[in-house]
């Protein structure tokens, strides 16, 4: 017959071997919200930062109405993982941008963002977003709002029915409720004058920072396909030459090229890394993405980390198990 010294040591065994989840690895493509609801182009991701005063927009049914100005909090949950927060005096916020191009791999469709935009000459929204990876992240500009339309959602969304990103300085910052091992973001659109710096902090506070050169990705508005005569190719990276956009590797401390651009001079644009302190990557609360440069725009897509392991509910049923034996065993050792 077993006694409960054995069994309490089988039921933590059991508990601990296969109760246990391993660490759970995330990829973010704000594709959906944290409770797996579609995010539609142009939604509004953040409000718009203290500075912005005096942004009129033109709402659907004709009234003039201005853009909520707060601290750039988050209006939408795109995560259970994180809140998103923004920062800039000349943007209306983090906001979704649908990067579908001009001919989509096998639909032959138009992407939403393709259409021109009367405010801005007939041009369309900035066609070195067109990546086709789906939504990317963007700090929507102010400039020519009142000529833009916006509409609210039946939850009282707003939504910016032409999104573009902005020419001005400004971050995103993921601040994760707890701390995570980071291994990678997408860079959009990082050419044209577009540079920026990507910093991750631990719950020590101490920093890893990625300095992205400018020219890190092509630019796709220059690959012409004659043929189609559009700017974008079919939109299928196997077809066409570049794919504006380029993967940052959080763990990598060798400098990194990107689509592997270089300067006038043949020298590869690199990024640089740097440390304060004894950063620890798997202990990461927050990730700052800032856009600069001369002309600063660009996007964020597919940001990926790892989350630590938790034990599952069959853990823990187990573990208390193995505490209520542990507690009987005592009161008859007492007893005794």
């Amino acid at each position: 017959m077993m006694n409960i010294n054995n069994l309490l040591r089988m039921l933590l065994i059991v508990g601990l071997s296969f109760g246990a989840t391993q660490a759970q690895v995330v990829n973010v493509g704000f594709e959906t919200d944290a409770d797996g609801n579609s995010l539609v182009n142009g939604l509004a991701i953040t409000e718009a930062p203290t500075g912005n005063r005096d942004i009129q927009i033109r709402d659907s049914d004709g009234p003039t109405i201005r853009v909520p100005e707060g601290d750039g909090s988050q209006l939408i949950a795109v995560s259970n993982f994180f809140t998103i927060t923004s920062t800039g005096d000349e943007h209306v916020g983090a906001a979704i941008f649908d990067s579908t191009p001009f001919f989509s791999p096998g639909t032959g469709t138009s992407g939403p963002n393709t259409q021109p935009i009367p405010a801005d000459d007939g041009d369309i929204a900035d066609e070195d977003l067109l990546v086709n990876t789906g939504n990317v992240l963007i700090l929507q500009e102010d400039s020519g709002i009142p000529d833009a339309d916006t509409r609210r959602d039946d939850f009282g969304n707003l939504i910016f029915n032409q999104p573009d990103d902005d020419v001005n300085e400004g971050s995103i910052f993921f601040n994760f409720s707890e701390a995570v091992e980071a291994v990678s973001i997408d860079l959009v659109d990082f050419n044209g004058g577009a540079s920026g710096e990507v910093t991750l902090t631990d719950v020590d506070g101490n920093e890893r920072r990625f300095i992205v050169p400018e020219e890190f990705t092509f630019d796709i508005a220059d690959v012409l396909d004659e043929e189609e005569g559009s700017r974008l190719g079919d939109g299928d990276p196997s077809n066409d030459p570049v794919e504006g956009f380029a993967t940052l590797l959080f763990d990598e401390l060798t400098p990194q090229e990107g689509e592997g651009r270089f300067d006038d001079d043949g020298i590869a644009r690199l990024t640089s890394v740097s440390d304060t302190g004894d950063f620890d990557i798997g202990q990461v609360v927050t990730i700052e993405v800032a856009f600069g440069g001369p002309s600063p725009s660009g996007a964020i897509d597919n940001l990926v980390f790892s989350t630590a392991a938790i034990p599952e509910p069959s853990t823990v049923l187990l573990l208390g198990m193995g505490s209520v034996c542990l507690a009987a065993r005592r009161r008859r050792t007492a007893a005794a």
